[in-house]
């Protein structure tokens, strides 16, 4: 089997770099969408307990995903080197 090249390698990487980026919009979403809650302004945001999980569950997924594709590039990358 071919060893990708280290240029292959360093798209993979930036690849997975902007799906990490994707997760960290998600969160600043959900954050602002949490945050913006004033008993104040007169709106209603209905978040029960099981949906705030799903989306956390969710969003978390995601980030482990990236986290460990990420890894396994940067391994990848440091066996061609060596």
């Amino acid at each position: 089997m071919a060893h990708p090249t280290l240029t292959t390698l360093a798209l993979d990487v930036q690849s997975e770099v902007e799906r990490l980026r994707d997760v960290l919009a998600a969160f600043v979403g959900l954050e602002k969408l949490v945050a913006s809650r004033q008993p104040s302004d007169g709106r209603e945001l209905e978040l029960d307990c099981r949906e705030l999980g799903s989306m956390l569950q969710f969003l978390n997924e995601g980030l482990e995903r990236q986290i460990e594709n990420l890894d396994h590039c940067s391994q990848s990358m440091l066996g061609a080197v060596n």
